[in-house]
C-alpha cells in the first residue's frame, strides 16, 4: 500500500514536471517585447509586460485609456475634461472662466454682454442664461419659438408655462473620444459602443476630428458597427439651426437606420450637434479629422500661445516675452514636481524654455530614451513635462532610502540652440535636478525594493480604466519590508504578512474588496483542496492565527496568519485572492462580518484572481528525507527518490 502511495507521488510529479517543461517551452517575454507605453517588471524571475497608468491591453500592445469617458478616471468634477495621450486635461466648461487664484471655474454672467432677442428677457444661471419669453397663448409662444430659432439661433424649450431660450454654441457637452474618427475600427479598441444614450446638444473635440462626414462610412468604422454619417452639408453661421438627417451605414445600405438631428454653425470655428440617441445599437455618431472646419478647433493652444500659420504649418506658437535677468531666468527654470504614490512627473512652462534659448523638441531626463511631451497645466499655460515611475531603474531614476522615507530623483536635460538673441546669449545646455520624497509604507516600500517578490495583473473597471494589482508578502505587521530575493522559505511557526494594493488607482473613487483568499498546494487557483483564510469577505474564524487588518475601506487589503503546510507532504504553499473594485457611492463596501449573512454584491464593477507563490515551510526537506523513507524497501525508495527529484526539478 505504500508502494502504491509513491508511486501515485510519482504520476502526479511527472505530470506537473511535463506541464512545468511545456510552459519552459513556451515563448518567454522579454524585456525587449515590451510596447513602447508598457514597463517590464520581473516577477519570480519572470518578465511581465504592464502597459504604463493612462493605457490599457497586454503589455504587448497598448492603447491609450480614455479617461474622460468615465467620471471614476478622472478628476476634473464639474469642469470639462480633455483627453490626452497618456492623460487628460482638466477645463473648465463653457459658460466659466477660471477665478483669479486659479482654484476653480466661476459663473459668466453671459446678461451682461445682452445676448437674447428684445422680445425676451435674459436670466443668468449657473454655466448659462436664459432667454424668458412671457407666457401667451400657444400660438403666440410658437410664433416667439421660431422667431427666436430663426432669428437668433437658439433652441427654445417649454419650461413651466414659459419657452425657455439657449445658445447651443454656450451650452453642449463635449466629446472628445478618439475611436469616432472614421479611421478607427470597433476591433482595434476591442469593442462596439453605441451612442443610444447621447441626448442634447454636443461638440465633437480632440484627434478624432470635430465634425460629422457628410458621406457614406464603411461599415465597422468610428468604433463601432454601423457608422453613422450626415446625409447633408453642414450650416454656415447666417442659416443658425438646421435640421439635417443622420444615416447609418449597415448591410450594404448607407441609410439602413436614420434620425434628425440639429446642427448649428458657432462663431468660434466649431459646430454643436444636438443628438436624439440613436435607432438600435450599435451606432455611433463618427467624426472625420480630415474636414476640420478651422484647424485652430482641433489644437488644444495654451493661454501663453497662438494659433497660426507658420510656413504652412498650423500649429501653437508662443506669444514670446523676451525680459530676462538672472532672477527671473532662476524662477522660469524652477520647474512644477507632482508626486503621486506610482509616478512623478516635472514640468516647465513651455514658451519660457524657448523664449531662453532651449530647444523643447529634445528635452530628456538623464535617460535620454525618456522624452518630455507638449502638455498643458492647470491654468492653462503650455508646459514640457516628463513622467516616470516612482522606481529606482526608470529613465535612470535613482533612490536614497533610511527607516523612514524613499526619495527618487532624476535629472532634466535642456538643450540649447546655441544662439544669440538680442537679449540673450545662450550657448551652454543646462540640467535640473529634481526630487520626490514619500513616506515609506505598504506600496512606497514595495515599489522602493530592489527585487520585492510579487504578483501582478491587471483589473479593468468598466472598460474605461485599467489599474494593475499586486500581492506581495511582507516581514513585519507594520507591512514596510517585503521579503526579496528568488523565494521565500519561513520556518514552521512564523507569520504571513500579506499585503494587497491596487496600483495607479489613488484618483479613483474605488475600493478593495477581498471576497474570497485562500491557500492551495498547487499554483491552481481551482485546485479542489483549498484551506480559506477569508471566505465571503470575512475571516476565518476557525483559526486563531488569522487576522484580516484591512478590506473593504482603501484600495489596500492586508491579513496575516501563522505558516501551514498541507497533508501529503506537499512542499510549498499557493495563495490565492478573489477581489472585487466595489463603488462606495452605489452601497457599503466594507463587509459586515459580524451579520451571518454574507456582505452584499450589487456594487461590484469588477473582479479578478491574484496568486502569489510558492511559499516554502524550512522543515519540509528534512521531513522527506529523514522519518520520511524510514523503514522502505528498496523499489518504494527508488520510485519515492525519483518522484521527489521530479517534483525538485519542477519548483
Amino acid at each position: 500500500m505504500t508502494g502504491l502511495y509513491y508511486v501515485l507521488l510519482l504520476i502526479f510529479c511527472f505530470a506537473s514536471a511535463m506541464g512545468k517543461i511545456r510552459a519552459q517551452n513556451q515563448t518567454e517575454t522579454h524585456c525587449s517585447d515590451c510596447h513602447i507605453n508598457a514597463i517590464c517588471e520581473d516577477m519570480n524571475s519572470v518578465h511581465k509586460c504592464i502597459c504604463k497608468r493612462g493605457f490599457a491591453g497586454d503589455g504587448l500592445s497598448c492603447v491609450d485609456v480614455d479617461e474622460c469617458a468615465h467620471t471614476s478616471s478622472n478628476t476634473c468634477g464639474s469642469a470639462m475634461c480633455v483627453n490626452t495621450f497618456g492623460s487628460y486635461t482638466c477645463k473648465c466648461p463653457a459658460g466659466y472662466i477660471e477665478n483669479p487664484s486659479g482654484s476653480g471655474c466661476e459663473d459668466i454672467n453671459e446678461c451682461d454682454s445682452y445676448p437674447c432677442s428684445p422680445l425676451s428677457s435674459c436670466v443668468n444661471i449657473p454655466g448659462n442664461y436664459s432667454c424668458i419669453y412671457e407666457s401667451g397663448s400657444h400660438h403666440e409662444v410658437n410664433q416667439r419659438k421660431k422667431r427666436a430659432t430663426a432669428n437668433f439661433g437658439l433652441d427654445c424649450v417649454d419650461a413651466f408655462g414659459s419657452s425657455v431660450c439657449m445658445d447651443p454654441c454656450f451650452n453642449y457637452t463635449v466629446l472628445n473620444e478618439y475611436w469616432r474618427s472614421i479611421n478607427v475600427t470597433y476591433l482595434q479598441i476591442g469593442s462596439a459602443n453605441c451612442d443610444n444614450t447621447k441626448r442634447g446638444w454636443y461638440r465633437f473635440v480632440g484627434s478624432g476630428g470635430t465634425q460629422m462626414p457628410e458621406y457614406c462610412i464603411l461599415e465597422y468604422n468610428c468604433g463601432t458597427h454601423a457608422p453613422m454619417w450626415i446625409n447633408g452639408s453642414h450650416p454656415s453661421i447666417s442659416d443658425g439651426i438646421v435640421n439635417r438627417t443622420s444615416c447609418a451605414r449597415w448591410s450594404g445600405s448607407c441609410c439602413l437606420w436614420s434620425t434628425t438631428i440639429k446642427i448649428k454653425a458657432c462663431s468660434g470655428g466649431y459646430y454643436v450637434y444636438k443628438l436624439d440617441g440613436t435607432p438600435a445599437c450599435s451606432l455611433t455618431y463618427c467624426t472625420d479629422p480630415s474636414a476640420a472646419a478651422n484647424p485652430c478647433s482641433t489644437l488644444a493652444c495654451g493661454d501663453d500661445e497662438e494659433c497660426k500659420n507658420l510656413n504652412g504649418t498650423w500649429g501653437c506658437y508662443c506669444k514670446y516675452d523676451n525680459s530676462s535677468s538672472l532672477i527671473s531666468d532662476i524662477i522660469k527654470l524652477t520647474p512644477e514636481v507632482m508626486c503621486s504614490p506610482s509616478q512623478m512627473k516635472v514640468s516647465f512652462r513651455k514658451c519660457y524654455l524657448e523664449s531662453m534659448g532651449y530647444i523643447t523638441a529634445n528635452v530628456t531626463l538623464r535617460d535620454r530614451t525618456c522624452a518630455g511631451f507638449r502638455d498643458i497645466n492647470r491654468n492653462n499655460k503650455s508646459t514640457i513635462s516628463l513622467v516616470t515611475a516612482a522606481r529606482t531603474g526608470y529613465c535612470s531614476t535613482q533612490l536614497t532610502k533610511n527607516a523612514t522615507h524613499a526619495v527618487y530623483g532624476n535629472v532634466v536635460y535642456l538643450p540649447s540652440r546655441s544662439t544669440v538673441t538680442d537679449v540673450i546669449v545662450r550657448d551652454k545646455d543646462t540640467y535640473v535636478s529634481y526630487s520626490c520624497t514619500y513616506p515609506l509604507d505598504m506600496q512606497i516600500s514595495l515599489s522602493s525594493s530592489l527585487n520585492p517578490i510579487i504578483s501582478s495583473t491587471n483589473i479593468s473597471v468598466g472598460g474605461t480604466a485599467t489599474y494593475t494589482l499586486k500581492m506581495a508578502l511582507y516581514q513585519y505587521p507594520n507591512f514596510t519590508l517585503p521579503y526579496e530575493g528568488p523565494s521565500i522559505s519561513l520556518g514552521r511557526d512564523a507569520m504571513l504578512y500579506v499585503g494587497l494594493l491596487v496600483d495607479d488607482a489613488e484618483r479613483s473613487q474605488f475600493i478593495l474588496l477581498m471576497r474570497n483568499c485562500y491557500g492551495t498546494p498547487t499554483r491552481d487557483p481551482a485546485h479542489p483542496v483549498k484551506y480559506f483564510i477569508i471566505k465571503n469577505s470575512c475571516p476565518n474564524k476557525q483559526d486563531a492565527t488569522i487576522s484580516v487588518i484591512e478590506n473593504g475601506v482603501s484600495l489596500q487589503g492586508k491579513w496575516q496568519l501563522q505558516i501551514f503546510k498541507f497533508f501529503g507532504d506537499y512542499p510549498q504553499v499557493y495563495f490565492h485572492c478573489e477581489v472585487i473594485l466595489c463603488d462606495p457611492s452605489a452601497g457599503l463596501c466594507a463587509p459586515n462580518c459580524n451579520n451571518a449573512r454574507a456582505s452584499k454584491t450589487e456594487d461590484i464593477r469588477n473582479n479578478t484572481i491574484i496568486s502569489f507563490g510558492p511559499v516554502l515551510t524550512n522543515d519540509n526537506t528534512a521531513k522527506l528525507s529523514g522519518s520520511g523513507i524510514r523503514g522502505l524497501g528498496i523499489l518504494p525508495l527508488l520510485t519515492y527518490g525519483l518522484a521527489l527529484l521530479l517534483c525538485l526539478l519542477q519548483t
